[in-house]
C-alpha cells in the first residue's frame, strides 16, 4: 500500500521570513540614523524604516542564496530538504536575524554530495557580501542546515556542505565591495563608538580604497557595507570544522572518522583566541558550539568512497577561506577605533 505523499509546510517559513524583514529594516534604520550619513530627524516611521531597506536587503539576500545553494545543492542530489527558516532577532543587539536554517530530511547519498551541498552555500553568499562592502568603501548569526539521516557519501556530504557557504559568498563579496563604495573617511567622534573588527580580506579591501588611515581616523561602514561584513562573519561561523556546522561537514569529507579530532582544536582555538584577543565573543561563541552542535557528525551511508581530488582541493580551499574572513575581536565598544 502506497504512502500518502506530504505536502510541506511553508506557513512557518514565511511567518519568520515577514519578521525577520520587520527586525532587519529596523536594525538598518539604526545603522544609518548617524551624523556620518542621514538622521532620521523628525520622518514618519515609514520612512524611517525605509533608510534599513539598503541593509536589510543586502542581508537577507546574503543568508537567503547561502541557503538556497545549500537547497538547490541537496536537491540536485535528491534529497529531501526544506525551504530556509529564517531566525528573527532584537534589532539593536544582532543586526536583526540570527541567520538562517534549512532541514535535510534524507540521507545525502556519499560524501562528495555532502560537501557539495555544504560549500555552496558560504561561497554563494560570499559573492554578494565582497562588492556590497566593497562599492560602498569606493564611491562601507548564522546559516545552518540540519542533516535529519546520514549523507549517501563522502562526496554528496561535501557537496552539501560546501554549497551553503560558496553560495553565500556569491552575495556577500559584491555587497562589501558596493558598501564600501558609499562609505566614509571621517575623525572618531568622542566617546565610545561601535568597532567592527577587520578580516584579513576587509583590511585588504579598505586599504585598496582609502590608502593608510590616518591617526585619530577610521572608516565609517555605510548599512550595506555592514551587511556585507555580517555576510562574511557569518559565513565565516560557519566554515569553523566542528560538529554539524558547514565546516564540520567538510571536514568530515576531507578527514573521515578523525573529523572529531579537528573539532577538538577548533574548540581549544576558539579558547585560545579569547584569552588572547581579551574578547568575550569567543567564550560565547565556544559554549554556544559545545552545548548546541557538539562535536558529532552522523557518517554518510557509503564512507569508503574517497572524496574527489578537485572536492579535496577546494575543502582546504575552504578553509583557509576561514582565516581571510574571521575578524580576531568580531564587535567591540571603544572611543579609539585604530
Amino acid at each position: 500500500m502506497a504512502e500518502p505523499v506530504m505536502r510541506p509546510r511553508i506557513g512557518l517559513n514565511i511567518v519568520l521570513f515577514v519578521l525577520t524583514c520587520f527586525t532587519t529594516l529596523v536594525s538598518g534604520a539604526f545603522l544609518f540614523a548617524s551624523p556620518t550619513f542621514t538622521p532620521l530627524g523628525n520622518s514618519g516611521v515609514v520612512a524611517a524604516l525605509l533608510t534599513g531597506a539598503p541593509f536589510a536587503f543586502t542581508l537577507l539576500s546574503i543568508l537567503g542564496v547561502h541557503e538556497f545553494g545549500h537547497y538547490f545543492t541537496a536537491r540536485y542530489y535528491k534529497a529531501a530538504v526544506s525551504l530556509p527558516y529564517f531566525i528573527p532577532a532584537p534589532p539593536i543587539v544582532l543586526f536583526g536575524t540570527l541567520g538562517a536554517i534549512i532541514r535535510l530530511r534524507s540521507p545525502a547519498r556519499d560524501r562528495n554530495s555532502l560537501f557539495d551541498i555544504a560549500a555552496a552555500g558560504p561561497l554563494a553568499g560570499l559573492v554578494v557580501a565582497i562588492p556590497a562592502l566593497y562599492i560602498v568603501l569606493f564611491g562601507t548569526l548564522g546559516a545552518i542546515i540540519r542533516l535529519r539521516s546520514p549523507a549517501r557519501d563522502r562526496n554528496s556530504l561535501f557537496d552539501i556542505a560546501a554549497a551553503g557557504p560558496l553560495a553565500g559568498l556569491v552575495v556577500a563579496i559584491p555587497a562589501l565591495y558596493m558598501g564600501l563604495q558609499w562609505s566614509v573617511l571621517a575623525k572618531i567622534p568622542s566617546g565610545d563608538v561601535m568597532q567592527f573588527g577587520d578580516p584579513l580580506l576587509l583590511k585588504l579591501l579598505v586599504h585598496l580604497k582609502f590608502g593608510a588611515i590616518p591617526a585619530g581616523m577610521d572608516v565609517f561602514l555605510h548599512p550595506v557595507a555592514v551587511a556585507g561584513w555580517a555576510g562574511f562573519f557569518v559565513t565565516a561561523l560557519n566554515l569553523f570544522p566542528l560538529g554539524q556546522l558547514d565546516g564540520g561537514r567538510i571536514a568530515y569529507a576531507l578527514f573521515g572518522r578523525h573529523h572529531r579530532m579537528v573539532g577538538f582544536v577548533t574548540f581549544g582555538g576558539l579558547i585560545l583566541l579569547g584569552i588572547v584577543t581579551q574578547s568575550l565573543n569567543w567564550f560565547v561563541w565556544a559554549a554556544l558550539l559545545f552545548f548546541l552542535v557538539g562535536f558529532h557528525h552522523t557518517p554518510p551511508l557509503d564512507d569508503v568512497t574517497p572524496l574527489t581530488t578537485g572536492r579535496r582541493v577546494l575543502g582546504w580551499a575552504c578553509l583557509i577561506l576561514l582565516v581571510l574572513l574571521i575578524p580576531p575581536v568580531p564587535i567591540a565598544f571603544s572611543s579609539s577605533v585604530r
